[in-house]
C-alpha cells in the first residue's frame, strides 16, 4: 500500500509538471473559444479521481466493507504469524535434546523437566507420550493422537478466516460494480446517451469496487495457502519427532520372559 501511495505521488507530479501553465491554458480557451478553467470553480476534468484515494472513495460505500475485509486480513495475518512462530511450535533446540537421548530406560524426570524449559505442541505432545509410555501401542497412539488433534486445532485456528475474506472481497466489488452500473445505465436512459462522455466516468467508477475486491481477495487467498501449508510442515515435523521417540523407548523396554519350554524327557 504505501508503495503503490509513492508510485501515485510521483505519476501526478509528473502529470502537474508537464502541464501547461495557467496563462497558456487562458490562451488555448480563448482561440477555441471555450472558457477557461478555473473561472467557475474548476472544469469537468477536476471532478476525475487522480489518485488511489480519490478511486476508493469513488467507488461508493460498498468499498467500506472492503475497507474492513482488508483490515480483518491484516489483523488476522499478524496474529497467525505470532503464534506460528517455530520457536513456539516446534522449538530446534528441543528437537535436539529429545533425538539425542539414549535408547533404553526413559527418564521420565529429564524429559518433563525437557518439556517444561520448551513450552509449545511438539512439548505437550512428548509429554502426552511419555505418560503413556508403558502402556499398548494401542493406547499410546490414541492419547498421543488426541492430544495432537487439540494441538492441530489451535494451529489451524482463523486461518479458514482467510478463506472467507478470499471469497466474500470479490463479490462485494462484483455487487458494487453491478449497482454502479445499473445507475449509471438508468442515467443514460433519462438523459440520452449523447457522445457517450456522460456514461464512462460512472463504468470505471464502478470498476473500482471490482478492483478493489480483487486486491484484497488475492493476497488473501495466497495468505489462506501458506498458512495451511505452515501447519502442514509443523504437524509432520511433530508426528517424526513423536515417532521416534516412542520407537526408541519403546524398543528400550525389556520384553516380557517367555515360557520356558518342557524339559526334555
Amino acid at each position: 500500500m504505501v508503495l503503490a501511495w509513492a508510485c501515485t505521488g510521483l505519476l501526478l507530479a509528473q502529470q502537474n509538471s508537464g502541464q501547461p501553465a495557467g496563462g497558456d491554458a487562458a490562451k488555448e480557451a480563448a482561440s477555441t473559444g471555450q472558457p477557461a478553467g478555473g473561472a467557475d470553480g474548476g472544469t469537468a476534468e477536476d471532478d476525475h479521481p487522480e489518485s488511489y484515494l480519490d478511486f476508493a472513495f469513488a467507488g461508493g460505500w460498498l468499498m467500506v466493507p472492503i475497507g474492513i475485509c482488508s483490515l480483518l486480513w491484516l489483523t488476522f495475518l499478524g496474529e497467525r504469524l505470532i503464534y506460528l512462530r517455530p520457536s513456539k511450535i516446534v522449538p530446534a533446540g528441543f528437537t535436539r535434546q529429545i533425538d539425542g537421548l539414549e535408547p533404553g530406560k526413559l527418564d521420565a524426570e529429564k524429559v518433563e523437566a525437557l518439556c517444561e524449559a520448551n513450552p509449545g505442541s511438539a512439548a505437550r505432545v512428548i509429554r502426552t507420550a511419555v505418560q503413556h509410555i508403558g502402556e499398548t501401542r494401542e493406547e499410546i497412539e490414541l492419547a498421543v493422537n488426541n492430544t495432537a488433534q487439540r494441538e492441530i486445532h489451535l494451529m489451524r485456528r482463523y486461518i479458514r478466516v482467510f478463506a472467507v475474506i478470499a471469497a466474500v472481497a470479490p463479490l462485494l466489488g462484483l455487487l458494487g460494480t453491478v449497482t454502479g452500473m445499473i445507475q449509471a445505465f438508468r442515467e443514460v436512459a433519462s438523459s440520452g446517451l449523447g457522445s457517450g462522455q456522460a456514461l464512462a466516468p460512472g463504468i470505471y467508477k464502478a470498476l473500482v469496487t471490482t478492483a478493489g475486491g480483487l486486491v484484497v481477495a488475492i493476497p488473501t487467498l495466497m495468505t489462506h495457502y501458506w498458512m495451511m501449508s505452515r501447519v502442514e510442515g509443523f504437524v509432520h515435523r511433530i508426528d517424526n519427532l513423536v515417532v521416534d521417540f516412542v520407537e526408541k523407548f519403546r524398543g528400550g523396554k525389556p520384553k516380557p520372559a517367555r515360557k520356558k519350554k518342557a524339559a526334555k524327557k
